[in-house]
């Protein structure tokens, strides 16, 4: 395995993380989304969510047809000096800490972001990065599909 200095591809191994979750609690307890499932149907999600907490189904908010994070930003050249250099500099003040969490900074970069990076093309993947992830997690996702009892071939 390559080395992951910088840690991002750990999180990857969700029957890794998942495993733990599912020995401590019973299953009728916990309920796994797919982000795939979220882009296709996101009403669709938020009322099996609230039908898994016992709330009405019936209620669907005014968020759920917002945009809330725009992570294409993140990939341009300012998102990185932005997201990878400030923030993390700024987040270890307590200044920092208050405009980080303040909702109407946060408001305004958002759609700052969205703007920025509109119409921006993300790069695609190189074939070869492609199939070594899906070498380095193909395991971890066969294990999944058992946990959770879905396939997962289109994850493969």
């Amino acid at each position: 395995m390559k080395k992951d200095p910088e840690g991002i591809l750990e999180p990857g191994f969700y029957y890794k993380h998942l495993i733990k979750y599912f020995e401590k609690f019973p299953s009728k307890n916990i309920s796994i989304l797919l982000y795939d499932d979220i882009k296709k149907d996101p009403i669709g999600i938020i009322q099996r969510i609230y039908k898994f907490l016992s709330v009405d189904p019936s209620f669907v908010p005014e968020s759920a047809y917002q945009k809330v994070a725009v992570t294409k930003f993140k990939l341009t050249k300012l998102g990185k000096l932005i997201h990878g250099k400030i923030t993390p500099l700024l987040r270890k003040t307590k200044w920092g800490q208050r405009i980080h969490q303040s909702p109407w900074i946060r408001k305004y970069f958002y759609r700052f972001a969205e703007f920025y990076a509109k119409g921006r093309q993300i790069p695609p993947m190189k074939k070869e990065t492609r199939e070594y992830l899906k070498r380095l997690y193909r395991e971890d996702i066969e294990n999944l599909e058992k946990l959770i009892g879905r396939d997962l071939s289109f994850w493969k």
